[in-house]
């Protein structure tokens, strides 16, 4: 299984060793709604490819911090703005690269599960915005943005850190018209989470994560949309169950909770996330956190016009985002989650992931320990960046 290629603990489901394989001997698996990869030992060659390509195996080559350069973000265009998550920084940069002619490495939601599309269609790059809390299956995108990067096409990849990591194992050198953005990210629960959520809400399609309500109020903007019947429906972060499997973690992929990622030299040309407590005229509307990691990502965004940039420091990217220095949770060491396959879709656990009552007071300890280290790493991290900074 995947212990043949990484450790469960460490597979982050990436895929790309799906996409290695020439004889079609890995096949997915979906265990309590995460997916691993298998190995059909009848097809296997024991070439190794796909032990290569895992950036569990092999972490690529990351940026210097001493050229990174931190930025304030958003859309000129509010309606690509307002339907982001944060400031459509994303979404703007892959509308440019398909007007010059290139294509949209990016997630769709399709029959309630995250979607890997390559697309050079603004309307389909336009269903791609807005967050998505869970992993989806990524294989077949990396073979699909080789084949266009070889034609000498522009390509955008956007994705989480660990699948920026796998396209660079898997294309094994650089390309000039390749632009990566990795998206600054928590661990992502199951897709379970999506199908408890519907049947609690009585809905059958699950449309957005984070909806701005009157079209701001970002940062306060957890509600959820889902279609029930032919009509759609907003429900606030307090009237559905998913944010509860979100923040409990108990759901989460093992690798998420310890992540290999999460620290400040990253891999691709672009980092990006909220920019949690950033204040300006019109911050309601959505703000993005963006870190250009080399000379070729601070060229291509401050020639953006489409884009608003306001350069900023490192301490407030720090102190926007714990997952830009700390990848771990101690939550990983929590009864519910190492018990996890036992007590699955029991009603005990339900209730440690819905974390209410008693079960929020065993949930408390772990999440205190958490924040001890979160408070160590960030002193550790603001020494470094003191001198980004100029401090």
């Amino acid at each position: 299984m995947y212990k043949d290629i990484t450790g469960i603990k460490s597979c982050t489901g990436c895929m790309a060793c799906v996409d290695s394989c020439n004889k079609g001997a890995i096949v997915i698996t979906n265990v309590g709604g995460i997916l691993y990869p298998q190995i059909d030992k009848d097809k296997c060659v024991d070439c190794g490819l796909c032990k290569k390509v895992c950036p569990a195996n092999h972490i690529p080559k990351c940026a210097k911090l001493e050229e990174t350069k931190v930025y304030a973000v958003w859309s000129n265009n509010d309606d690509i703005r307002l339907n982001a998550a944060s400031g459509g920084f994303c979404t703007q940069m892959g509308v440019e690269a398909i007007e010059r002619g290139g294509y949209v490495a990016t997630v769709i939601m399709k029959d309630n599960r995250p979607e890997y599309i390559l697309t050079n269609d603004i309307e389909d790059l336009l269903k791609s915005s807005n967050s998505k809390y869970v992993q989806g299956n990524p294989s077949g995108i990396y073979r699909k943005v080789r084949d266009m990067l070889k034609k000498e096409t522009e390509v955008l990849f956007c994705g989480l850190p660990c699948y920026c990591a796998a396209l660079k194992n898997f294309l094994k050198k650089d390309y000039p018209n390749l632009t990566t953005i990795e998206l600054i990210c928590s661990a992502p629960p199951s897709t379970d989470a999506i199908d408890i959520t519907l049947e609690q809400l009585n809905a059958t399609e699950f449309i957005a994560f984070r909806k701005k309500i009157d079209g701001n109020m970002w940062g306060r903007d957890y509600n959820i949309v889902v279609k029930k019947g032919g009509d759609t429906k907003t429900h606030k972060k307090g009237e559905n169950i998913f944010y509860n499997y979100f923040a409990s973690l108990m759901t989460a992929r093992r690798s998420c909770t310890n992540c290999q990622f999460a620290h400040m030299e990253r891999i691709a040309d672009f980092a990006a996330a909220d920019f949690h407590g950033y204040r300006c005229k019109g911050y309601e509307k959505g703000v993005s956190l963006v870190i250009a990691n080399n000379h070729k990502a601070i060229e291509k965004l401050t020639n953006s016009k489409g884009l608003q940039v306001i350069p900023e420091t490192w301490v407030k990217a720090l102190n926007s985002n714990h997952r830009l220095y700390n990848g771990y949770d101690f939550l990983r060491h929590h009864p519910a989650v190492i018990f996890r396959k036992k007590l699955y879709k029991t009603n005990i656990f339900s209730k440690f992931c819905l974390n209410k009552g008693i079960y929020r007071f065993l949930w408390l300890p772990f999440k205190a320990i958490t924040k001890v280290v979160i408070k160590f790493k960030y002193k550790k991290a603001i020494k470094v960046v003191a001198k980004l900074d100029n401090i």
